[in-house]
């Protein structure tokens, strides 16, 4: 019997398991001549994809990737019933200008911004409706479309933090070395699909894979102290590690920018807007929070810091500073999110682009052959997820991507991936 076709992802995030995901849909995927190993340090969407709002627009950038991602988002909610098992819903945004000074003029708020305080808003502009908005949370979709694929038994997926990308004498990639995570077993993606559970009663999974939530102390990561590592061989290998990316690739230019972040259960529900705010506050000054609604609770993200990016998502620190500002910048805006309660302080890293010469994100072929790379998302990673998992299935069977204009986003044209290798005999 011939040998698999093997195809090796590092990274559990959003765009390492759409990759997984949307290699195991294409046409030429044969489960009797094909396989996946996707291997993540931590656990599945530990970082940006288990922590960002999910908020999804028509209109994200870079063109080439957002409306379609958009779309593709609609028909993996209505194929798996996104709306129970990760919060898909479409809303409308808005931007929200307000301050807390006595001399603040109010506005009338319509009937759906009721839970707003009317003596804080200056002004209200609408920017899109439910055809161009729409929101999942991310967790819980990054965790479903691991746990559906190795259901199907296509996904094999390893707890380990790779160290090496591996090459041969002519230069190719031809897979990793990584050190096996020796507290936790091989399979350790949580069972969230067919009706075992939903985004209500799955919370709990965030308080244990996300270890930056506030019932979570992080702990030194267990890799620190060694351990003895393994070779996976593999005909391609691809690096979507976010900003951890360059850790692997020391010439990818990315970089790590710590965003905090809460949520909130709000005495009352609220209405499907998500808001981007710009308010004056008294003591904080001039500040940005964004605020997700969601079906039971409420993100809030605030201004981003200047921490370096830890060795691993574990390590990642929260700032209480941080969470109990953001928490005051919501309470400014709403009585039912000051009178509610904290859920979750949480923390991540969004992989952003530093280059002159593109905004990134980076998706295709790297100039070592078999090596692929997808990194460089930004803000829009979670939004954009589906359609580069499309760019790379299409790049890995046929050869180039038809559904996707790639133009400006192969990592092969801004940056040498060789000298990442390990060469072996």
């Amino acid at each position: 019997m011939s040998k698999k076709q093997t195809t090796v992802i590092v990274g559990g995030g959003i765009i390492g398991a759409s990759a997984a995901f949307f290699i195991s849909r294409h046409p030429s995927f044969d489960p009797q001549n094909h396989e996946i190993v996707l291997i993540e340090a931590v656990a599945p969407a530990c970082s940006a994809s288990g922590k960002a709002g999910g908020l999804l627009s028509k209109t994200a950038f870079p063109q080439s990737l957002g409306p379609l991602s958009f779309e593709l988002h609609a028909q993996l909610a209505k194929e798996f019933d996104g709306e129970n098992l990760w919060g898909y819903r479409r809303l409308s945004t808005l931007s929200i200008s307000g301050t807390d000074k006595p001399e603040c003029s109010p506005v009338s708020l319509p009937e759906e911004l009721g839970w707003l305080k009317p003596n804080i808003v200056e002004s209200v502009d609408y920017i899109g409706g439910p055809e161009e908005f729409a929101q999942v949370h991310p967790f819980y979709l990054t965790n479903f479309m691991l746990d559906h694929l190795q259901k199907k038994g296509v996904l094999k997926v390893l707890n380990g933090k790779v160290t090496e990308l591996l090459g041969n004498q002519d230069g190719e990639c031809i897979g990793v070395t990584y050190i096996p995570n020796p507290n936790t077993s091989s399979s350790f993606v949580p069972s969230i699909v067919e009706g075992s559970a939903n985004v209500h009663n799955v919370q709990k999974l965030i308080n244990v894979q996300g270890p930056n939530s506030q019932n979570n102390i992080p702990n030194q990561s267990s890799y620190l102290n060694g351990g003895v590592s393994e070779r996976i061989f593999a005909d391609t290998v691809i690096v979507a590690a976010g900003p951890w990316t360059k850790r692997l690739i020391s010439e990818c230019p990315i970089l790590g920018i710590k965003v905090p972040s809460i949520t909130v259960k709000p005495t009352e529900p609220v209405g499907a807007y998500a808001l981007f705010t710009d308010l004056n506050l008294g003591e904080f000054g001039r500040v940005s929070p964004e605020v997700y609604p969601r079906r039971d609770e409420i993100y809030i993200c605030g201004e981003s810091s200047d921490d370096p990016l830890p060795e691993t998502a574990d390590l990642i620190t929260v700032d209480d500073r941080y969470a109990e500002a953001i928490y005051q910048y919501g309470s400014a805006l709403s009585d039912r999110i000051g009178n509610g309660q904290i859920n979750i302080k949480q923390a991540c890293y969004l992989p952003v682009v530093d280059s002159p010469y593109t905004s990134g994100p980076f998706v295709g072929r790297s100039n070592v052959r078999n090596l692929m790379i997808a990194t460089g998302h930004t803000c829009w990673g979670i939004n954009n997820a589906p359609a580069t998992g499309l760019l790379l299935a299409e790049i890995l069977f046929e050869g180039r991507a038809h559904t996707v204009n790639a133009r400006g986003l192969t990592p092969a044209a801004f940056f040498d991936s060789s000298k990442a290798l390990t060469i072996i005999e």
